[in-house]
């Protein structure tokens, strides 16, 4: 419970020294600061949540392709860059 106090306090603070600054360049940078910071941390999270896959996920997923393989369900190395090609264009130059 102290580390919300002290996160609530802090974030107080915060706003308080944001609040008196007339200076858009100063926000800009600020907001950046923030912007990439949070940035970083949703990064860490979600690195945090992955996972490898266990044998049998692998078996099962090299199944899965297997079976839409048989069924028709597959691109050839052509159609794949013509796609990639159409949505990125820029890229392939």
């Amino acid at each position: 419970m102290s580390t919300t106090v002290n996160i609530d306090t802090y974030r107080a603070q915060l706003l308080q020294d944001i609040s008196t600054v007339d200076n858009l360049e100063v926000l800009e940078s600020i907001r950046r600061a923030y912007r990439r910071a949070m940035g970083k941390l949703k990064k860490e999270k979600e690195e945090e949540t992955l996972k490898p896959y266990t044998l049998e996920e692998l078996h099962a997923r090299i199944d899965r392709a297997l079976e839409d393989a048989k069924a028709g369900r597959e691109y050839t190395n052509e159609e794949v860059f013509s796609m990639l090609e159409n949505k990125y264009p820029w890229l392939c130059k």
